[in-house]
């Protein structure tokens, strides 16, 4: 039986998409992707995105926010790509407009619907969201199914299924090299939420008794007042040789970032769903992350990272001192990120239950 064709609908070909759809691909599935723009730093080795672009109605409508906030394709240009490539499966992400409006084209063209989330089911349905599935299921009698990287493998709601994030095999560990440690941050640049000032912060007061420099790397569409703000922190404290801020790296130039760390730090508040320091395990450098990440039950304190609280800069500065004082413990906790990493996210296992789910429930074939 060949194997389905797979048809992504999202704002942009997001870096933890990558490895899932080349995996995928490796499956024996046909990928395509429409995107609504291209965004910095993605690898587009194994899917080149088909960028629609954004409806002009999509313009109009964009200072309303909310579910607008990412816009939707026009519905002529998109309706033809769907119809030209014929898909099994649309896979979209989220229930804002961009996502409900190629939903509703691909029930009508026959397709099977499966929608990538990135909250935790902890968290129950609104009242909305429970009308727009129920609509799926009972009028366009295409149910949607659920997946999310924040689930337990197997969750009693038949249309749920968890699928994490995944990432590329792990290569064996590198010699560090002589110098100061590095400590590596990534996320986007022009986000509060992302914690670089505290970050900053705490590094200052490391910095007598450590020999260390702190790399800041992520997207930048557009300077905001928080990218201001942490760039003038750097000058006016004179860290400018202590500290780089690095935008827009491609995708397939991060992991030599990722491996050149000593120690890798994300130290985000109201974080959904963070990918980046998987991408650290995967290459064996041990990582910080905060509590107030979807993702952060990957790991276990202690044994394979450190977990401290976003609103706790002590708590992040002991963690990243234990860390730099002590080249055993980072090998240590970065040798176990690689053995989680390798065991839990390996591409091949979740594709396949990805492609197992999807035919169980009658996708194609």
């Amino acid at each position: 039986m060949a194997g389905p064709k797979i048809l992504f609908v999202q704002w942009r070909f997001h870096p933890n998409q990558h490895a899932f759809v080349a995996a995928l691909v490796d499956a024996g599935a046909t990928v395509r992707f429409i995107a609504r723009h291209i965004g910095p730093g993605e690898d587009h080795s194994q899917v080149q995105p088909m960028v629609l672009g954004r409806s002009w109605i999509s313009d109009l409508l964009v200072p309303v926010g909310g579910p607008l906030h990412f816009g939707f394709p026009p519905a002529r240009a998109l309706i033809g790509a769907m119809e030209s490539f014929a898909p099994d499966i649309v896979v979209v992400r989220g229930y804002g407009l961009g996502s409900l409006i190629p939903m509703v084209i691909a029930a009508m063209q026959g397709a099977r619907l499966v929608m990538q989330e990135q909250k935790s089911w902890d968290r129950p349905d609104g009242v909305l969201i429970r009308l727009i599935n129920w609509g799926f299921a009972r009028v366009l009698k295409r149910p949607i199914i659920r997946v999310s990287p924040i689930a337990p493998e197997d969750d009693p709601a038949a249309d749920r299924y968890g699928i994490p994030f995944v990432c590329g095999s792990a290569p064996a560990p590198v010699q560090r090299r002589d110098g100061p440690l590095q400590v590596l941050h990534v996320g986007k640049l022009g986000q509060p939420r992302k914690n670089h000032l505290q970050l900053l912060d705490v590094l200052e007061r490391v910095l007598p008794d450590v020999d260390v420099v702190l790399r800041f790397v992520g997207g930048l569409t557009e300077v905001t007042p928080h990218t201001r703000a942490l760039l003038e922190a750097i000058a006016d404290r004179g860290l400018t040789e202590r500290v780089a801020v690095v935008a827009n790296v491609p995708h397939a130039r991060m992991r030599t970032l990722y491996r050149d760390a000593d120690v890798f730090v994300l130290n985000s508040h109201d974080e959904p769903a963070a990918y980046s320091f998987l991408e650290a395990m995967s290459v064996g450098t041990p990582v910080i992350v905060t509590a107030d990440n979807g993702t952060t039950r990957y790991l276990t304190d202690r044994e394979d990272g450190l977990v401290v609280d976003p609103a706790d800069p002590a708590s992040l500065e002991a963690a990243l001192r234990r860390l730099l004082g002590d080249a055993e413990d980072r090998r240590a906790l970065g040798e176990a990120g690689q053995r989680t990493i390798a065991r839990e996210h390996d591409p091949d296992h979740w594709a396949r239950r990805f492609l197992a789910i999807v035919e169980e429930t009658g996708a194609w074939g």
